[in-house]
């Protein structure tokens, strides 16, 4: 009896997550946001993951990762628990790398007994493009949003400092630009349609670093007004 209920409880794990990287002995899985990205030689990216343990409260779990060297990847931390389970990996492609698709693993590991060291694993794809972002001009777009969301929330002004990460968002989309700008404690998506007025408007995405959702979207229109967005109509692409 004791056998049929576990590969129930295998079976059952499989329907509901089909294609999740679930550990089926343990009940906790890695979870990508998305799995898949594009980048650039000399771009960038972010991938957002969180840990789902809900039978593993007061474990901490070891998080590390496997990627070729050229694309510098990193994590935004060291551990995740029950409490605090949402961390990210960074990539900073370097010149040298090839137009082709690379593969990064990230793994977490809990000690619950001197003899276990159980794990949980997930894999994700960055596809390389060959393709540049104009900083310059995204930073002058994102600093038409400056004076609305510093009085919005005085934290927000640390991710105008030009000489935050910033790398193209969706190489090879064109007419709408988008990038995204990382700082210490934000992740910044910007957009704006490559056109005259009164059709060159802007808009704005900003999530607070190793959290899931965004919480602040705007939209600002040809004569410079700009007004609340909802979140989810912040238009992304590809799956991210």
């Amino acid at each position: 009896m004791k056998n049929i209920a576990v590969l129930c409880f295998a079976s059952l794990s499989i329907l509901l997550y089909p294609g999740c990287n679930i550990n089926l002995d343990f009940g906790y899985e890695v979870i990508p946001v998305y799995d898949t990205i594009r980048s650039y030689p000399g771009g960038g990216g972010i991938f957002t993951f969180k840990l789902d343990c809900p039978t593993y409260v007061g474990y901490k779990f070891n998080l590390s990762l496997t990627a070729d060297e050229k694309l510098h990847a990193e994590l935004s931390k060291n551990t995740v628990s029950l409490d605090d389970p949402v961390f990210e990996v960074i990539i900073k492609p370097d010149k040298n790398c090839e137009m082709k698709d690379y593969s990064i693993k990230v793994s977490a590991k809990v000690k619950r007994s001197p003899n276990s060291n159980e794990s949980g694993t997930s894999d994700v794809t960055v596809q390389m493009y060959n393709w540049d972002l104009s900083k310059e001009t995204a930073y002058s777009k994102m600093c038409e949003f400056k004076n609305y969301l510093v009085d919005f929330n005085p934290d927000y002004k640390e991710i105008f400092d030009i000489s935050h990460f910033a790398y193209a968002t969706y190489p090879e989309i064109l007419i709408v630009e988008h990038s995204t700008w990382l700082s210490d404690n934000y992740e910044v998506r910007l957009c704006y349609h490559v056109m005259i007025p009164p059709d060159d408007w802007s808009k704005i995405r900003i999530r607070k670093r190793n959290e899931i959702n965004a919480e602040l979207a705007l939209t600002r229109d040809s004569a410079g007004n700009i007004s609340i967005l909802d979140i989810y109509d912040y238009p992304t692409f590809i799956g991210y």
